[in-house]
């Protein structure tokens, strides 16, 4: 149950759970499955100041649409829209 340990250490979001699990039941090992790629910060900033660029006028929500699909499991829901918050007032 070391996906339940990096869980509580922050290491993996409980989004991340469903995918690990699923790797592991496909066979593949526990390292592969946890290994898990996370966007850097400064990526996810920039992409979303693009999203909101290129689409002015939407309200949070919808660029929360828009800025998870475009990161698919690299992001958690919070940090966008902790992001999306932010740069929404600029």
């Amino acid at each position: 149950m070391g996906y339940l340990k990096a869980l509580n250490k922050k290491k993996i979001s409980e989004g991340d759970v469903k995918d690990i699990l699923t790797g592991i039941v496909n066979g593949e090992s526990f390292e592969k499955a946890i290994a898990i790629e996370k966007a850097e910060h400064s990526e996810i900033e920039g992409e979303v100041l693009k999203i909101i660029k290129e689409k002015p006028g939407l309200n949070a929500n919808a660029y929360m649409g828009l800025v998870m699909a475009k990161f698919k499991g690299k992001i958690d829901g919070k940090t966008a829209m902790e992001i999306i918050n932010k740069l929404m007032k600029k």
